[in-house]
């Protein structure tokens, strides 16, 4: 697996396209926790299959909960009192008409 750092990832922090390879902003280059859960994508991934990951992640708002949820419970270990800022993003960024709470819940379901 292979780190780019990119400033062209100008949309998020970290990206993971496939199994070998994430993306992450150069002002994200010390953030570890950032790169676990980048690093969780990775192993959504390896399980599911790379292409069966990305189809279900931008056709089912449930499947891309459920991945996003359980990579944001994998960061909250390294970036401990977080949970609130996750939650937020988690509800105001991935088009899932989901409330904070229900983030909230949702990450806490996967710890």
């Amino acid at each position: 697996m292979r780190v780019w750092y990119t400033r062209l990832l100008f949309w998020a922090d970290g990206f993971t396209l496939c199994q070998g390879l994430i993306l992450l902003h150069p002002r994200a280059r010390n953030d570890a926790a950032l790169l676990e859960h980048e690093k969780a994508h990775v192993a959504q991934m390896r399980r599911d299959g790379t292409l069966r990951f990305w189809w279900r992640y931008l056709t089912s708002a449930q499947a891309r909960l459920d991945y996003e949820a359980q990579a944001y419970s994998v960061q909250l270990r390294y970036a401990p009192g977080s949970l609130q800022t996750f939650a937020a993003y988690l509800s105001n960024n991935y088009a899932l008409g989901i409330s904070q709470d229900q983030a909230r819940a949702a990450i806490e379901s996967k710890t």
